[in-house]
């Protein structure tokens, strides 16, 4: 069989293989009996599910033609840097407080889709920051910093 859909051929190999591996890490943590399943159990579902959904899209990728023949399209870059500069900024000022980290995350994913609307961005960083302190510490009862006292 020929593939007709290069990109999903490739991202459901990808999928299937970590779907295979989480798997098979997840069956050590105890999966049986099915009347008491063990902490592997929810992770070994997952795992099965996502093989599944990668098995379908190669299936897919196999007897499905694409317009573009499924052809690569370069990666953009912006997007993928500007959610790992969040990420690892987010992670890195928590020990200075919310009020740092979360405006921080925001900032970087609003730069991250393109031309930066700052006003939305910052209304966005505004609503988000209080909400997230409401949720981690009242709700979820975690205990993080607000600010820098």
């Amino acid at each position: 069989m020929r593939i007709k859909g290069r990109s999903d051929f490739l991202a459901g190999s990808a999928f299937v293989l970590a779907g295979l591996l989480a798997a098979w890490r997840s069956w050590r943590y105890g999966v049986l009996p099915i009347e008491q399943p063990g902490p592997g159990f929810v992770p070994l579902m997952l795992g099965l599910m996502l093989a599944a959904m990668g098995g379908l899209l190669v299936f897919v990728a196999m007897t499905v033609e694409r317009e573009d023949g499924g052809r690569l399209k370069p990666l953009a870059w912006r997007p993928v840097l500007g959610l790992v500069a969040g990420l690892v900024g987010f992670a890195l000022s928590m020990p200075l407080g919310l009020i740092f980290a979360v405006p921080w995350l925001v900032g970087c994913v609003s730069w991250a889709q393109g031309p930066v609307r700052w006003l939305d961005t910052l209304v966005l960083a505004a609503v988000l920051t209080p909400l997230t302190a409401w949720l981690l510490i009242q709700v979820l009862a975690w205990p993080v910093r607000l600010g820098l006292f």
